[in-house]
This record gives C-alpha cells, structure tokens and sequence, in this order.
C-alpha cells in the first residue's frame, strides 16, 4: 500500500513538474520578450518616431497650404471627358513614340491637347506653389491602406513630360522647362509619405521626368537661367531620408500586423488568408503562437528594423567596400514566422536608392554643362573647369563619393556614374537602364 502511495505520489510530482516547465518557460522567455519589446517602443517614442498606424498621418495641415485639395481637382478633371480624353492620348502617345514626332498630323494632335488641358495645368501649377500636400489616407487599415492617388500622380507626371517635349520639339524651351518642373513637382508632393510603396512611385515619376529631360535638351537649348531652375528642383530630391523615412513607416505597418494576428483566432495564417477555416488545427496553431511565440517573433522584427533603420544612411559603395553587414534571412530566427513573411530585404532597395540617385546627379551635371554652353558658347572639357567658371554646387557620384566622370566629345559631352558595380567602365552604359548591379556605368551623354 506505502509502495502505492508512493508512486502515486511521485507521478503528480513529476506531473507538476512537466505543467511547471511551460509556466517557467513562458515567464522567462516570453516574458522577457515583452519586456524587450516594451523598452524598444520607449526608445522609438523617445526618438520622436511613430508606433502606430495613427501616427503616420501627421499633423493636420491648414487648406490654404495643402497641395492635395488642388491635386485633388486635378484627378476629378482627369476622370471626365473631354479631359480624360486629352490625357489619355499624351500619355499613350509619351509610352508609345519615339521623339521627335515625324508625323505632322499626330504633332498637330498633340499639341492641341496639350493646349485644350491647360486649365489642367494651372491647377498643377497652384498645387506646386503650396507649401505642404497631404493626401487623405487612412493609414489606421494598415497592410490594407489604400494610395489612389498614386496612380493619379504617375499619369498626370507622363502627361506633364509629354508636354515637355513636345513644347520642346516646336522650340518652346520656356514651355518645356515649365512641364518639366509640374513632373518634378508631383513627384515631390508624395516626399513625406512614409511607406516605401510611395518611395518606388517617386522613383518611377522621377523615371518619367528624367526620360523626358533627355529628350527635351536633344531638342532644345536651355539658358543658364532655365537650366538652374530644373538643376535646383532636382537638387530638392531626396532620396536618402525618404528611404529612412519609408522603412519606419513600414516598421508601424508590421506592428500593426502583430496586432492583428493576436487579434485572430488563427494567427498569422488568419492575417494572410482570412477565409481561413477555424478548424481545430488552425486554432491551436494560433493559439500557441499567440502565447508562445509572439512575442518573441515582434522582439526579433524589431531588432530586425533596427538594424535596418540605424544602417540606411549608410551608402551602398560603403556597404560593399567595408563589407557592412544589412539584415538578411539569416538574421531572423525561424521561429520568427510573422517576421519572415513581413520583412523586407535592404540591399536590393539600397541599390536602387543609390542607382535612382546617380540618374539625378548626372542629369544635374548635364544642366550645368548646357549652361556653361549658354553662358559661354561651348562646353567645358572637364568637370573642374565646369564647377570652377560656373560656380555651382555639384552633385558627386553616389558610388564612388568622387566627382563624376565627365569627357568632351565633338560638340557635346559625356557624363557618368560607375554604377553598382564600382567600377569605371569607361562610360559604356549597362545592358538594361534600370539594373544598377549589372556592369557599365549609369551614363548622360549629349551630342549636337
């Protein structure tokens, strides 16, 4: 009977045991989780940046200086003919030509669009004028914010670049440097948006805008004086705080996740298929990691998006030569499930940064050297005779941190980058435009 007892005894000892485990464990680990979790949040609120989805809207900003609200006017006009029609033409005909126009009929069509939608351009004209532009979003929905007027801008910024040519093409280079800067102007209406959706918007208006300044200085020539006010609006982009500015939006964005898949019966597999079945599995799946690794899954998201963050000033030519390490998937724990799926990968979008910025630093440089020519007659025979009898500030290439490579050709120049890949290549562009890691340079070049 004692020997009974006995083992009785030891079985709900050991049985206590086992139940005590996950307690301890649960107290220990995940505890200490939230607790790391806790003191993050402190530290970013102490840095002035945003923890909720709330936060990211900003300040309210007075009417009379909101660009939005006359934006906004704009997109109505593009929705309704005769309007839509006219724009719809520009921007198929900017996607589809090759510049100059050849045909005299289609030029002809074409510039009496662009003269039957110029109450569509004084209205981006006013909205460039204001000094701030806040969209109305609702940022609250998180992963589900919808951005309608980013497709708005992206059409209305072709529209405004075909005008540019074509203002161009006819020798109105007032006109074209006029269009040139309500493209550029739009591209900057989005800067304080910070979630990096809006940072690849502007980077494919700027795309649009720097196309267009290609052709328009093939086919026209600029003064000094029209030459700075383009060289100065594209000195206003940047792309190094936007890039900072995105990633902590998109660090508000993936709380907001964590939020909602505690706040579902199935977890993270309710967050991304929500007609998910609550089917026994499904449940208890997210039951153990709501309890079990939540926490611990935010507190590595969050030393993720630090890293992250504390590293994206840093320049792509930096990262490669000092082999700086960015978060990668090796840095995330496995048991981190949310943070896999939600985390973004910066080495790819830091290249493209850098690559998106050596395009407006050679456009820059080809500005200052059409208005050398104007000032002077011809153009200069290297980048320290133009920075010398100019007297502007120019930009140096993102790349090298040095000053970009400039050559004289016979009645024209050449200007580059050395690109991703860190070397000069002699001014030999890369297979595609838009591949910055590939070899050859990121190149402007002119001819007359």
């Amino acid at each position: 009977m004692e020997k009974h007892k006995s083992l009785w005894k030891t079985l709900l000892l050991m049985a206590v045991g086992i139940g005590l485990v996950p307690l301890i464990f649960n107290a220990l680990f995940v505890g200490g989780a939230s607790r790391r979790i806790e003191a993050e949040l402190q530290r970013i609120k102490a840095r002035g940046e945003p923890v909720s989805c709330e936060e990211l809207a900003g300040p309210p900003v007075p009417d009379a200086w909101n660009a939005a609200l006359v934006y906004e006017q704009a997109f109505k006009l593009v929705k309704s003919p005769p309007t839509s029609n006219h724009v719809e033409f520009l921007e198929n005909l900017y996607a589809s030509s090759r510049w100059p126009l050849s045909d005299s009929k289609q030029l002809r069509r074409a510039l009496q669009a662009v003269t039957e939608l110029s109450h569509l351009f004084d209205l981006l004209d006013q909205a460039s004028k204001k000094p701030c532009c806040r969209f109305q979003v609702n940022w609250s929905n998180g992963f589900e914010t919808l951005f309608p007027h980013y497709s708005y801008l992206r059409q209305l910024a072709k529209v405004a670049s075909a005008a540019a040519v074509l203002s161009a093409q006819i020798g109105e280079a007032d006109s074209a440097v006029r269009f040139l800067r309500l493209a550029l102007s739009m591209e900057e209406s989005i800067r304080d948006e910070p979630i990096l959706i809006g940072l690849l918007v502007r980077k494919a208006i700027l795309s649009v805008v720097l196309s267009a300044l290609r052709e328009t200085l093939d086919l026209v020539d600029l003064t000094d004086e029209q030459a700075e006010v383009l060289f100065n609006e594209l000195g206003k982009v940047d792309l190094m705080g936007a890039y900072k500015n995105a990633l902590i939006g998109e660090r508000v964005f993936g709380l907001w996740a964590f939020e909602q898949a505690r706040g579902n019966l199935t977890g993270v597999q309710g967050l991304f298929s929500p007609g998910t079945s609550h089917s026994l599995w499904a449940v208890a799946s997210g039951v153990v990691w709501h309890y079990w690794f939540s926490n611990v899954d935010e507190c590595a998201y969050l030393a993720f998006m630090r890293r992250q963050i504390d590293l994206a000033d840093v320049p792509y030519r930096d990262i490669k030569k000092k082999k700086v390490h960015l978060p990668d998937e090796t840095d995330i724990p496995r048991h981190a499930l949310l943070t896999r799926m939600i985390s973004m990968l910066p080495t790819r979008l830091v290249l493209m940064r850098d690559g998106r910025i050596a395009d407006i630093a050679v456009a820059q440089v080809a500005l200052a050297a059409e208005a050398y020519k104007s000032r002077f007659g011809s153009y200069p025979r290297s980048i320290r005779e133009l920075k010398m009898k100019l007297g502007w500030k120019l930009p140096v290439d993102p790349f090298s941190g040095l000053d970009l490579r400039f050559k004289p050709k016979r009645n024209g120049y050449l200007v580059y980058s050395i690109g991703g890949d860190l070397k000069d290549d002699g001014g030999k562009p890369t297979a595609e435009s838009l591949r910055y890691d590939l070899p050859g340079d990121i190149v402007w070049s002119k001819s007359d």
